[in-house]
């Protein structure tokens, strides 16, 4: 398999699909803490699963053989931790504070710091600070395998990958019961190796399109039809399942939204995840994953009452979710994006030169 088909495939509609995940996700906590009094998304949990089946997915795309593994690590850094790492200061901050309950301890906050928190087996550690970071100490874990599952799998026939992907989620799926057999339900749910079957879904989902000598499909709007009338089902068997059950009873559903949209060009279906304002959402989308439940948590604080009030507060913390995502995204996400990857850049260079003296 090669990569030289990543160019012909449209991402700016998984772009706007990021949003549209992270809005589920959203929808969760604000029904789960309590200020929506529904249980409409008790599944939305689930984007979270999008992101890391779409996660193996882009990367595999844009992936380039030419770049070493120090600069595919150094990038995915530059990309993740400057949010990261400011989204956790300002929690540990309010926390500190006796703003939100509880206070993290120095040893939660160390491991947060490191985002080491998705290997712990306590789920006080785990979901301390900022409830939500846990996915990021999973994708880190996910970015560190990459460039080796890459190497392997791009090599390899379709069918072979096709069969290695079966036999992973598989496994995946057997470690969870494993966990699960011993009351480790929570750890299952946020495990790096048991989440590690979505983005491996993700990688043989790329790898496919890319063997494919016309990804083009014809009349999406009635596969989209198809698509939602498998969907519905699932997704009301998701929303009676355990969590980690719901991630693999969800993961054919993302996958198949995924291939569908990365393939319909031009499609008049998909003619709103085109438009530049929910494009630029789904940009901003990392950093209003990071900062909405904090946000939720606060408006927990402030409102003591629920009903109205509670739906009021819910749609003031979307916006405000919001709005912070796009500061964070255009204050410090890019800008702190660029300056690392110039630094990357130089200490390169200067290594070249100093190789090229040697010489």
């Amino acid at each position: 398999m090669t990569t030289n088909q990543s160019s012909t495939l449209r991402i700016a509609e998984l772009t706007s699909l990021r949003f549209v995940a992270a809005i589920l996700v959203f929808a969760y906590h604000a029904e789960h803490l309590g200020l929506v009094g529904t249980s409409m998304f008790s599944w939305g949990y689930n984007g979270v699963s999008f992101f890391f089946i779409l996660s193996g997915f882009v990367l595999t795309l844009s992936h380039r053989t030419e770049r070493s593994n120090r600069e595919f690590y150094f990038r995915r850094f530059a990309r993740i931790f400057p949010v990261y790492f400011a989204v956790l200061v300002f929690a540990v901050v309010i926390e500190m504070l006796g703003i939100l309950d509880p206070r993290p301890s120095v040893w939660q906050v160390v491991i947060h710091l490191f985002a080491l928190q998705s290997w712990s087996p306590s789920d006080g550690m785990i979901f301390a600070v900022n409830g939500v970071d846990w996915s990021i100490s999973t994708e880190f874990a996910f970015y560190a395998a990459f460039p080796l599952v890459f190497l392997v799998l791009h090599r390899q026939r379709p069918g072979v990958v096709k069969v290695v992907t079966i036999a992973w989620v598989a496994a995946c799926a057997l470690l969870y019961v494993g966990f699960a057999a011993f009351g480790f339900t929570a750890q299952a749910y946020v495990n790096p190796l048991i989440r590690s079957s979505e983005f491996i879904v993700g990688i043989f989902l790329a790898l496919m399109i890319l063997s494919w000598s016309d990804v083009r499909v014809r009349r999406p709007g009635r596969w989209l039809g198809i698509w939602m009338l498998a969907a519905i089902p699932l997704i009301a068997v998701a929303s009676i399942c355990p969590r980690a059950v719901a991630n693999f009873v969800l993961l054919p559903v993302f996958a198949a939204l995924i291939v569908l949209v990365a393939v319909a060009r031009e499609s008049p279906g998909l003619a709103l995840l085109r438009t530049s304002w929910l494009i630029r959402l789904g940009e901003w989308s990392f950093a209003f994953y990071l900062v909405h439940q904090l946000v939720l948590r606060l408006a927990v604080e402030w409102v003591p009452d629920r009903g109205a009030a509670g739906v009021g507060a819910a749609t003031a913390s979307l916006a405000c979710s919001i709005l912070l995502a796009w500061a964070l995204h255009a204050w410090l996400e890019l800008p702190a994006q660029a300056a690392l990857l110039r630094t990357f850049r130089r200490v390169q260079d200067r290594e070249s030169r100093s190789a090229h003296v040697g010489a």
